[in-house]
């Protein structure tokens, strides 16, 4: 017997001809003939083989949408014929034909893949149209589940090997689906969350808490955005984005589910944190720079007249007998002069470029000198301090002159300051943070700034010379040392004490 190489495809007899073709194999030439006479009565095409090696050549020639194929075949049997079909691939439904008393083999070909049976006899014949019928129905049926599946398992293929995490849950809020990029993200495997309610375990996970999307619209594929932090199994907080879509389903009124799409943006957040603080730092940059312009301005206006005034005044003053009125007077007007000429020292000082030769500085070495210089200073107004100093802190980049001038203006704070009904002390310490960071903290109990926000406490405030305090710049020229070292300082305040957080990068040596 000659096998063939062609196969045939099943045509669809909706899309593409009215007309249903058979093919039917019987080595009974009258008998087949019959059989294919009455389905042509009856509305069927049909074409006829009553050898194996015709039947072949004709499914390799033609589209049929169903076998009708007898069992005793001669040489073979339909049973054979079945089997060879199978294995070419040859998706078409088949109807095996049987003689009376072979049951047994219409359950086997059923078994092997037949789609229906059909036992000749008497008045068998108004039987076949419907099984034909029925078989190409079925066949359809079972082609179109077979594509949905097919199309179902690309999808969860698709879901499965998405970079994103992928999280479905249905309208009971039953989480039906957590594909391997929602496990490697959030840490829980698809078989620990799979079957949870997800207001129980998916929700609660979010910052803030997260909230269904509306489902008051229907009809639609609306969906909603937004970001939102996470805690992972693991107990990090990670930013994510978060598309939550509506199932719907043509029949029903209401969603059948929600799938959400997941996205790590951690990085992307550290990113705009990184540049926003790097625009805060530009922006204060630029108001120290216009400040510089400034107090060159100013240093080369005002201290040639400041000299005169202060040295007039001392002389007028030599001149004076000490008991007379006038002489008051003129002693204020040397302090005034004096106190702004200091002024105008630190917006110069302010105003000067940053030293590119920097060394590399043992900072407790720079915090002890301001100590050495400035605690006579604190003693005076009952001002202790407490230090704590790490040993083998990594050395720091930067300018010793300016490094111990930061230091004691930040002592100076605790003078300026200072609350009337606080004990005084400061508290001082080193360490190590992070990798091959040296952190300097200066806590100072016992201030009493005036309205100032804590946001605001490093911009330059010219504060009238009857209070006192300074001239509102020591903190501006502390911030500007430190970020000149490529370093940051935090304020922050606790009831009437405040806390300078300062961290420089370290330089291996």
């Amino acid at each position: 017997m000659q096998e063939p190489e062609a196969t045939s495809l099943l045509p669809s007899p909706l899309d593409t001809s009215p007309d249903i073709r058979i093919l039917i194999l019987d080595d009974d030439h009258q008998y087949g003939e019959f059989i294919g006479t009455y389905l042509e009565i009856t509305g069927f095409l049909y074409d006829y083989a009553d050898h194996p090696d015709t039947f072949w050549d004709l499914l390799a020639k033609k589209p049929y949408h169903l076998v009708l194929l007898d069992y005793r075949l001669g040489t073979t049997t339909g049973l054979e014929i079945l089997k060879l079909l199978a294995e070419r691939k040859v998706n078409l439904p088949v109807i095996m034909m049987t003689g009376e008393g072979d049951e047994r083999v219409a359950a086997k070909a059923i078994q092997q893949g037949a789609a229906d049976y059909l036992v000749k006899g008497d008045n068998f014949l108004p039987a076949l149209p419907g099984l034909i019928m029925k078989a190409i129905r079925m066949s359809e049926l079972q082609i179109s589940i077979a594509r949905s599946n097919e199309q179902i398992r690309y999808q969860a293929f698709l879901l499965n090997h998405m970079r994103d995490a992928v999280i479905v849950w249905d309208a009971g809020g039953l989480i039906t689906y957590w594909n391997p990029a929602a496990e490697d993200l959030l840490g829980w495997s698809a078989s620990e969350m799979v079957g949870r309610l997800v207001d129980e375990g998916y929700f609660p996970l979010f910052l803030p808490e997260f909230t269904l999307p509306s489902t008051e619209v229907t009809g639609s594929t609306a969906s909603s955005e937004a970001e939102y932090q996470v805690r992972t199994k693991d107990g990090r907080l990670i930013w994510i984005a978060v598309v939550t879509s509506r199932l719907e389903d043509s029949l029903e009124t209401q969603p059948s589910g929600f799938m959400q799409v997941v996205r790590d943006i951690s990085r992307r957040k550290e990113m705009e944190a990184e540049i926003r603080s790097a625009q805060v730092t530009l922006a204060q940059s630029a108001r120290m720079a216009a400040i510089g312009e400034m107090a060159s301005s100013i240093a080369h206006q005002i201290n040639n007249p400041l000299t005169t005034i202060i040295a007039e005044s001392q002389i007028l003053k030599q001149q004076l007998a000490d008991n007379l009125p006038a002489v008051e007077s003129i002693d204020a007007v040397i302090k005034s002069g004096w106190r702004a000429q200091r002024v105008i020292q630190e917006l110069a000082e302010f105003s000067s470029a940053p030293q590119e030769d920097h060394q590399l500085l043992d900072i407790n070495q720079t915090l002890r000198q301001a100590l050495t210089l400035y605690y006579p200073s604190l003693q005076e107004d009952k001002i202790d301090v407490a230090a704590s100093l790490a040993t083998g802190l990594p050395a720091v980049s930067g300018d010793a002159r300016k490094f111990v001038h930061l230091w004691i203006n930040l002592f100076a704070q605790a003078r300026l300051y200072r609350a009337p009904t606080t004990p005084d002390r400061i508290t001082l310490r080193t360490l190590c943070e992070g990798v091959h960071q040296v952190k300097v903290e200066i806590f100072i109990h016992g201030l009493s700034y005036p309205s100032m926000q804590i946001d605001d406490i490093f911009e330059p405030a010219l504060i009238p010379t009857s209070n006192r305090r300074g001239t509102g710049m020591e903190l501006s020229i502390c911030r500007e040392i430190v970020h000149q070292a490529g370093g940051q300082i935090q304020a922050i305040q606790e009831d009437q004490s405040i806390l300078f957080s300062i961290i420089f990068p370290g330089v291996e040596e």
